[in-house]
Order: structure tokens, then C-alpha cells, then sequence
């Protein structure tokens, strides 16, 4: 089916088994660490805006528990290193449900802000008062370039886990179908020495 068709022209589309490094050169492991640092990063910057905007919004700050769970759910994209291929899936579904989760949370807060705008809109020029929004576009931004960072994440980590799979770690700039071909020479020379092995032993029964 075309829909399954590889494009070697075409980097998102390439068999995945080709994948040799990221977008700029790196190894898969550090374009993987790059992508989570800055995850962590604009997450720092959320934590300092978010009480702000939340009292705008509703008049309340999100509870310490629920901060801890996003701290931890941050911290679990570091299993990465685990070299464990299901720790990878878990770490792909968790990026997932992160995107489906944070973007309706998102077009709420986009709806809750703009329905607030409009209520307030008309008192706000009656007592002269200009509402600072700077800090809401800042707390948006963050938020959104953090979703957005889920398709290069979850991508890189689908590569990844072919070469865990295949016996490497993503630091080396092989491919996957060059670790499985060593992997498989590797065995083939273990095989062929056993083989040896058992045919002297046991030759004399023959």
C-alpha cells in the first residue's frame, strides 16, 4: 500500500531501519537528550508563569500535587537511557497521552482566556485599565512549543528503539540494519564455532 511506502528522498519517510543520526548531524541518543533538555527547560519556565496565569484565569494555583506529577512525568522521558526497548514504548504511549491530554487543555485555556477578554473587555475601558497579557502569551508559548516537541520526541525514540532492539545504544552513528547485520555476523561466527565444537567432540560417534 502506498500508504507504507518508504521514501528514501524524504527524511520523515525514510525506512526508519536507514536512520543514522538527527536533523543536524547528531546521534540518535543525542538528538533524543537534546529534544528531553529542552522539554525540561521550557517545563522550568512553566512552573514560574503558570501560578500567574491561573489565578488570572480561575482564581486559584494548580495544588503542589499536581506540579510533582509533571515533575515526574518529565523525569520518567530520562529512561531513555535505559536501553530498554518496552521502556521505550511506555515512554512513546507517555508522550502521547501527554499530546492528546495537553491539547485540550490547551484550546480550554485558549477558550477560557478569550471568553474572559471579552467579558472584561468593556469594564476594563470604562476604568481606564490596560490588562497586561504578557505574561499569558509567554505561559501559551511555552505550553505550546512543550506539545510540539512530542512528534520530533516520539519519532527519534521509534528510531531509537530499532537499534536497542539490534544491540546498540544510539550514541554511534549506525543504523539500525547495520547493528542487525553485525548482530547477525556476530551469531553466525558463534554458531559456526559451536558447530566446530560439537563435530570434534562427538565425532567419534559418528
Amino acid at each position: 500500500m502506498m500508504l507504507f511506502k518508504s521514501y528514501p528522498s524524504k527524511y520523515l519517510l525514510r525506512d526508519r531501519n536507514e536512520i543514522r543520526t538527527g536533523p543536524f548531524g547528531f546521534s540518535i541518543m543525542t538528538t533524543c537528550l537534546a529534544i528531553i533538555v529542552t522539554v525540561t527547560i521550557l517545563y522550568a519556565g512553566i512552573w514560574q508563569v503558570e501560578s500567574e496565569v491561573l489565578m488570572y484565569l480561575f482564581g486559584f494555583k494548580l495544588p503542589l500535587a499536581f506540579k510533582f506529577t509533571s515533575v515526574g512525568s518529565t523525569a520518567f522521558l530520562y529512561l531513555v537511557f535505559s536501553n530498554s526497548v518496552g521502556m521505550m514504548y511506555m515512554l512513546i504511549i507517555s508522550c502521547m497521552n501527554y499530546f492528546i491530554i495537553h491539547t485540550i487543555l490547551f484550546g480550554f485555556l485558549m477558550q477560557i482566556y478569550f471568553s474572559n477578554e471579552e467579558l472584561l473587555k468593556g469594564l476594563f475601558s470604562l476604568i481606564y485599565h490596560e490588562q497586561d497579557y504578557t505574561m499569558f502569551y509567554l505561559f501559551m508559548s511555552l505550553s505550546l512549543l512543550r506539545i510540539l516537541l512530542c512528534f520530533p520526541l516520539i519519532y527519534y525514540i521509534l528510531v531509537l528503539s530499532l537499534m536497542c532492539i539490534n544491540g546498540g545504544r544510539g550514541w554511534d552513528k549506525k543504523a539500525a540494519h547495520e547493528l542487525e547485520q553485525e548482530h547477525i555476523g556476530e551469531q553466525v561466527k558463534t554458531l559456526h564455532e559451536r558447530l566446530a565444537f560439537l563435530e570434534k567432540k562427538y565425532d567419534h560417534v559418528l
